[in-house]
C-alpha cells in the first residue's frame, strides 16, 4: 500500500511540475516581444 501511495504521490509532483513549467511558459512567452523592442531601442542609442 505504501509503495502504490508513493509512486502515485511521484506521478502527481511530475503532473504538477509539467502544468507549472507550461503555466510559466503561457506567461512569459507574450514578454518576448518587449525584450526584442528593448534591444532595438538600446541599439539604436548605442549607434548615435
Amino acid at each position: 500500500m505504501r509503495s502504490r501511495l508513493r509512486w502515485l504521490g511521484e506521478q502527481v509532483g511530475w503532473l504538477l511540475g509539467i502544468t507549472a513549467s507550461l503555466l510559466l511558459m503561457l506567461v512569459l512567452l507574450p514578454l518576448i516581444p518587449l525584450f526584442e523592442m528593448y534591444d532595438d531601442i538600446r541599439r539604436a542609442y548605442e549607434d548615435k
